[in-house]
């Protein structure tokens, strides 16, 4: 019955292809892959296809700045002010220190307005978390995914961006298309802050970081710099729904938070008496009576 409702989404919503997973009490009970991957290639979409995350990817930033709040390096409350935030897709970061933004407020998409009272999701102001991290960190924003999360978690498929090791990774990557009214139209990844000598044919529009934040950047990151090659706290790692089951039960288990942190992680504000649709880096809502 899952996999003919998914057939019919896919249909409804004109998806090429997907991918999809089941995790009970811990442990993968089913997986499969429907439609292409890469329709001109005749590649059928698997349980091992990796996809560029886009915004599932705001749960692994939110999962490392609990992470830094654990290991007492981090405050949920501290303001946005005290990070060096560049002026670069988010709104201009003179917000901050205007007003009393905090890094708990960027999290959960209620730091426009009066922050704190109103949800108004913005991917752009969430990306705003990568300096954070690696402000605190003094580490590469895709080394963190890399060593905290994936690792961790025995995402051995999940790349941050397109790199891995340093190098351009596309195998295996589903295809990205549009629908035309028609039929599908292949169209290209983007990238923002890509390495200048990677070979960018796929990647359409580019987005280079300013030369005055990427000079900042370096100066922050030393020996350990690398470009974003696409990803940031916002959007864009690269995995599969194979990996993201393990990702799953790695939290369920304990192996990236602790259980008080993963309650604090999934706890909605409450404003006027009712709770807001998003805690710190999820979407929260009660189902059938359930919290999910």
């Amino acid at each position: 019955a899952l996999q003919v409702a998914l057939e019919e989404l896919a249909e409804r919503y004109h998806l090429p292809g997907l991918s999809a997973a089941i995790v009970h009490e811990r442990k993968l009970v089913w997986s499969t892959g429907l439609g292409h991957a890469d329709l001109e290639g005749d590649v059928w979409a698997a349980p091992e296809t990796r996809y560029r995350l886009a915004s599932v990817s705001k749960p692994f930033a939110a999962v490392l700045a609990l992470q830094l709040v654990e290991e007492q390096k981090l405050a949920l409350d501290a303001p946005m002010r005290d990070f060096w935030i560049p002026s670069w897709f988010a709104p201009d970061p003179v917000r901050y220190r205007e007003q009393p933004i905090t890094v708990r407020h960027v999290l959960e998409h209620t730091s426009e307005g009066t922050p704190g009272q109103r949800h108004a999701y913005n991917g752009n102001v969430y990306s705003d978390l990568t300096w954070v991290l690696e402000g605190v960190t003094r580490t590469a924003y895709p080394r963190l995914l890399e060593q905290r999360i994936f690792a961790r978690a025995g995402m051995e498929r999940s790349v941050p961006g397109h790199t891995q090791a340093g190098a351009l990774e596309l195998a295996e990557l589903a295809v990205p298309y549009r629908w035309d009214g028609e039929g599908y139209v292949r169209t290209g990844w983007q990238m923002m802050d890509p390495d200048p000598r990677m070979d960018l044919t796929h990647f359409e529009p580019t987005y280079p970081m300013p030369p005055e934040a990427l000079a900042r950047r370096k100066e922050l990151l030393g020996d350990g710099f690398m470009h974003l090659n696409a990803v940031s706290a916002a959007g864009e790692a690269t995995s599969t729904v194979l990996d993201l089951a393990r990702f799953d039960i790695a939290l369920d288990e304990g192996k990236l938070l602790s259980q008080a942190s993963r309650e604090l992680m999934w706890t909605p504000r409450v404003v006027d008496g009712k709770p807001l649709p998003y805690a710190l880096g999820w979407f929260v809502e009660e189902f059938a009576g359930r919290k999910v």
